[in-house]
């Protein structure tokens, strides 16, 4: 027999008596997987349901989420949920970042050490093969297994710094504590200039690109130590010159064209933000490190100074298509010679 509901209830209400019940399971089993699993599957579904009458209880739902054994698979859902959550409450969700972006950086880099290789070589079947025969592992699969979950988490984070910079909540990242801000920087870089994944080195370039007219504000030079030194040669220099240039990038891939659109549009406004501090180090440092050749360097330089981002991609991919052929040549001419 079904009963009347009580009208004086507001719509919503019994779904915040159930949210808080539910918040003080993960509490008391903290590393029961299953129960895990379930409690993050209702709390996108009360995102859903009771909108802006969530954000008072995700703080707690957060914190329970990030408990100190949680594994890389837990850190990737906790990952997945805060990208929910800036998707849904973008600007609004900032006091909670703000308290739950350095522990989790933090807790990603306890689990991806400074030995991580953010390049992604190592994830590579092979090369992962070889890495945990070399460490002597009894069972290679288990340590393969490892890697692919550490691989799967560096994704997540690279996704989720990406998703804070779309959501207009890059300056949220950049007033987290030195120590896992500079982390951070530093995993973006080099997953930018060196990663074996074209998508991935777009998605770190899109992620530094978006700090670039902070990190060369006169703000950012009293906040942050060497910010605009950091746009400069690391974002213009090492990812989008050296890291562009080191031989990695097939040209005819569409990821790696999408990458060069990004580098491009980079350029360009480390051109127009930082102005002539920028052209000065491409000359006389970063530039002449992509080792081409002198007459190549000098109309590279001459684009990125006059050339709209759409102009200066089709030089970038045609300067890549003369070194990667100037390199086939110089291994046709070894081989002739050994031969």
């Amino acid at each position: 027999m079904l009963t009347e509901v009580d009208s004086t209830i507001l719509p919503g209400t019994l779904l915040i008596t159930a949210l808080e019940a539910a918040l003080r399971i993960p509490q008391q089993l903290p590393t029961s997987k299953p129960l895990r699993v379930r409690f993050i599957s209702f709390l996108h579904r009360m995102v859903e349901c009771l909108a802006n009458r969530m954000l008072p209880y995700l703080p707690t739902a957060v914190e329970v989420l990030m408990h100190v054994s949680a594994d890389c698979q837990d850190m990737c859902d906790v990952v997945a949920l805060l990208n929910q959550l800036m998707l849904r409450y973008k600007t609004s969700l900032q006091d909670l970042l703000k308290e739950a972006l350095p522990v989790c950086m933090s807790r990603i880099h306890s689990m991806l050490t400074a030995d991580w290789d953010w390049t992604g070589r190592t994830l590579q079947p092979a090369a992962a093969t070889a890495s945990t025969a070399d460490s002597g592992l009894a069972q290679a699969p288990s340590g393969i297994e490892d890697l692919r979950e550490k691989g799967e988490l560096q994704k997540a984070y690279y996704g989720f710094l990406h998703a804070i910079t779309s959501s207009s909540l890059s300056h949220v990242l950049l007033q987290t504590p030195s120590a896992p801000l500079h982390q951070a920087l530093g995993a973006l870089v080099a997953g930018g200039a060196g990663h074996t994944d074209p998508g991935i080195r777009k998605t770190c370039l899109q992620v530094l690109h978006a700090l670039v007219p902070i990190l060369c504000s006169s703000d950012a030079s009293q906040q942050i130590e060497g910010a605009q030194q950091f746009a400069v040669q690391q974002i213009g220099g090492h990812v989008c010159l050296q890291g562009v240039f080191q031989g990695r990038l097939d040209v005819r891939d569409a990821a790696s064209s999408s990458f060069l659109t990004e580098v491009a549009a980079t350029l360009k406004d480390l051109r127009s933000v930082c102005g002539n501090d920028f052209l000065a180090y491409l000359q006389s440092t970063a530039i002449p490190a992509t080792k081409l050749p002198s007459k190549a360097q000098e109309e590279l330089l001459l684009h990125i100074q006059q050339s709209e981002a759409k102009d200066l991609k089709p030089i970038l991919r045609s300067l890549l298509q003369q070194q990667a052929g100037i390199s086939a040549s110089s291994k046709l001419s070894r081989a002739s010679k050994q031969s």
